[in-house]
């Protein structure tokens, strides 16, 4: 296939017996890992797809809980303390890359996908799900002068326990961001700009009743740097560089609203 394949496979197994009585016959926890993916190259004008998959168990070896008492003023209080974990997870990711000439640009657009589920698989427990996905698009452009710009849009949501149950909960976040760079005399004086928008929404049960809440949040950034020419002093040749920053958040949510001013400015000299 002239290397337009690349195929991975992995297994790794992991042990911590650091509280182990019996490092050998009782490892306090033990975490099999087993892992494969592949790489897709099938040349010019076609896009580049890598994918990865990675399966692991993780058994802290306690299989019985502990009952205490505890006293309280008069009362004697019965407590179960419950240390077992067992749980199965599975992760996954795509990657897809493209590069794309349109007139004098040249674009190069990615997607990129994550999945992973983490699930607690002890007998006689509530059965914790951790579900979390995530997307994710950028495109980068170079110009003929020198101007680089990129755009990106992130989503994410993750999943605490099944729905329907008390400790149900959603957190989903997006992210859409613009920046640009431009080169000046050479790329002495490099200045480059971002804007960036986020949401943050959640929803959980309070009081068995599911409410969500929003939150946003808008950062603005601006940065320069400047290089200066090298100077020779006796034997040691120096060099310097200024740079200087503005950035401005603003957050927004169901109960305040306030902003974030912070401005910088740095000398560096390298002998």
């Amino acid at each position: 296939l002239n290397n337009m394949l690349y195929l991975n496979l992995g297994w790794e197994l992991y042990k911590n017996n650091t509280t182990s009585r019996d490092p050998i016959a009782d490892p306090r926890l033990a975490q099999n890992a087993f892992s494969g993916g592949l790489t897709l190259n099938p040349g010019r004008g076609l896009p580049t797809i890598t994918t990865n998959m990675k399966f692991f168990t993780r058994d802290n070896n306690v299989d019985e809980t502990t009952v205490t008492s505890q006293v309280i003023g008069d009362d004697t209080l019965t407590v179960i303390i419950d240390d077992r974990e067992l749980n199965e997870s599975l992760s996954s990711n795509v990657n897809l890359t493209y590069l794309l000439r349109t007139g004098e640009i040249d674009n190069t657009i990615s997607f990129n996908m994550m999945r992973s589920n983490m699930e607690n698989v002890v007998i006689g427990r509530e059965g914790l799900l951790r579900a979390s996905n995530l997307y994710g698009l950028n495109l980068r452009s170079e110009f003929v002068f020198p101007l680089t710009t990129t755009l990106a849009i992130r989503n994410n949501k993750n999943q605490l326990y099944e729905a329907g149950n008390p400790n149900f909960q959603t957190n989903t976040f997006n992210t859409y961001r613009l920046g640009a760079g431009y080169r000046l005399f050479g790329s002495d004086l490099v200045l480059r700009g971002s804007l960036q928008y986020m949401t943050f929404e959640s929803e959980k049960y309070v009081e068995e009743e599911l409410t969500s809440s929003l939150k946003t949040q808008t950062n603005a950034q601006f940065n320069a740097q400047y290089t200066f020419k090298p100077m020779t002093i006796g034997s040691s040749t120096v060099k310097s560089r200024l740079i200087g920053s503005f950035e401005q958040r603003n957050y927004m949510s169901d109960y305040t609203d306030y902003a974030d001013n912070m401005i910088s400015a740095r000398f560096e000299m390298t002998f």
